[in-house]
């Protein structure tokens, strides 16, 4: 499972777990629009370079550790002989202008108001080239890093950036191939050096959310909700078999995974048998069948028992 597509879903998760008017709810949204922008965007890049057939390595999602919490992430990056190349991927339509003072993407509609700012691309750019740099020389590896903004979209571009490299995605052909010249890694040495990568790379969990959006878990209602479009309505157990909202009258058998996903992705990277127990009002017994029936990860021991979900695996009941 892509973490990425993953956090995308989060944000969605929080929007219908929180109220309408809570004082999070524009930065949220405006968060999903960036996340969706980059899934977007790396995605029509690989893509891309998968028509090109080149014989390098291409990686994505490469998350490497320089110091104790400190990571580079980066969208696409590409070994060749001479270089690693990163494409910092943008997926994003309208009118743009690359401003400074402070530096930032602008969006504006067709009447030249403004409509939506992003953090700047180059110098997302600048930092992830640094942070390479920095992790090739700790594992003492001379190697050289450049790289380049690529707009996917069908954004206009009404003032590019002073400084950097910007690209559309039918210019990569003519970067990658203007950099291949005699010299450099051979094409077993740059493998060896893609498998280091892979090696290397440490996912960036980013779960749960609440807690990194100063959002307090009294703040939410974790139990079971309502899935029919907006309603978010309470659910309540008529039956032992069905589940019901109190406000639309919708209905369901099954409330657990969505409830236990909203848990795992928003509140705590963890979950106990008195915490299920009090999400869906059912006794000990219950709980612990309920929670073994799912491809969680077990730790602790007795009453110190916890349960927890690899992010990397969609959560499931056998």
């Amino acid at each position: 499972m892509s973490i990425a597509v993953l956090h995308e879903s989060a944000y969605d998760r929080a929007l219908h777990r929180l109220a309408g008017k809570h004082r999070r709810v524009e930065e949220i949204e405006r968060k999903k629009r960036v996340i969706g922008a980059g899934i977007a965007g790396e995605e029509r890049v690989l893509s891309y370079l998968g028509t090109l057939d080149i014989k390098w390595p291409v990686l994505w999602d490469v998350n490497l550790e320089i110091s104790p919490g400190h990571w580079v992430q980066i969208d696409v990056l590409v070994l060749l002989p001479a270089y690693a190349i990163i494409y910092e991927a943008k997926n994003i339509a309208g009118r743009l202008r690359f401003e400074s003072n402070p530096a930032g993407l602008y969006k504006y509609d067709e009447h030249g108001q403004l409509t939506d700012r992003y953090d700047c691309p180059m110098l997302q750019l600048q930092d992830e080239m640094a942070n390479l740099r920095i992790w090739l020389y700790q594992k003492n590896i001379p190697y050289s890093v450049d790289g380049a903004v690529v707009m996917t979209g069908s954004g206009i571009i009404e003032k590019p950036p002073a400084r950097g490299k910007l690209f559309s995605l039918r210019e990569l052909r003519a970067d990658i191939l203007g950099r291949t010249g005699s010299g450099g890694r051979t094409i077993g040495e740059l493998w060896e050096l893609a498998d280091l990568l892979v090696r290397e790379n440490i996912p960036f969990i980013p779960f749960p959310l609440f807690p990194r959006l100063g959002i307090g878990e009294n703040e939410v209602y974790w139990g079971p909700v309502c899935e029919a479009g907006t309603c978010k309505g309470r659910l309540d157990r008529p039956t032992r078999r069905k589940w019901r909202c109190s406000q639309c009258g919708w209905k369901t058998p099954d409330p657990y995974t969505r409830t236990l996903e909203d848990w795992f992705l928003l509140k705590c990277r963890t979950i106990t048998n008195a915490q299920v127990r009090e999400l869906f009002g059912i006794g000990s017994t219950s709980a612990s069948r309920l929670l073994s029936g799912y491809n969680l990860k077990k730790g602790g021991s007795g009453r110190s028992t916890y349960y927890y979900w690899d992010y990397m695996k969609p959560l499931m009941r056998g």
